[in-house]
């Protein structure tokens, strides 16, 4: 009767610890999906700064298209119903990332002087293709034994 009361206690700490880990990564999702809002949000606000013209028109398209992706496509992921489909959804993110950050990169070349409000979104998409890579790597690395 006592192993059967540590197994229960047993059981009812590694929940815990399941509920605990679930919300953290809650958490972590909503704050990446806020991140990619915000530079999605960002990057629309820089292209209401280009000059007028058919090439800033046409840049203008190609990343504010590429920059919104990258938050629906993670939302995407979020709402996946297997470790495959996430590992695709986002990596499809990662990839508008990637994208956004040659637009942007090209947008620099330029020369608009827009390079203020330019630096950070630069940053951003930097720092979003690492996040979404790490995470990426980390879905599509086989699971250990001890978590099948």
């Amino acid at each position: 009767k006592l192993m059967a009361q540590n197994e229960v206690e047993l059981y009812l700490v590694f929940s815990r610890i399941r509920s605990m880990e679930a919300a953290d990564l809650r958490q972590r999702n909503q704050a990446l999906a806020t991140r990619c809002l915000n530079f999605a949000s960002g990057v629309l606000d820089l292209c209401e700064q280009f000059p007028a013209g058919a090439v800033p028109r046409a840049i203008a398209l190609q990343v504010s298209r590429s920059a919104g992706s990258i938050g629906a496509n993670l939302e995407e992921a979020f709402g996946s119903y297997s470790r495959p489909e996430f590992a695709y959804c986002t990596n499809i993110a990662k990839r508008e990332a990637r994208e956004a950050r040659y637009w942007l990169r090209l947008v620099s070349l330029r020369r608009w002087n827009l390079d203020e409000r330019l630096a950070p979104l630069l940053t951003e998409s930097d720092e979003l293709v690492r996040i979404l890579t790490v995470i990426v790597k980390k879905v599509q690395a086989p699971k250990p034994p001890s978590e099948l």
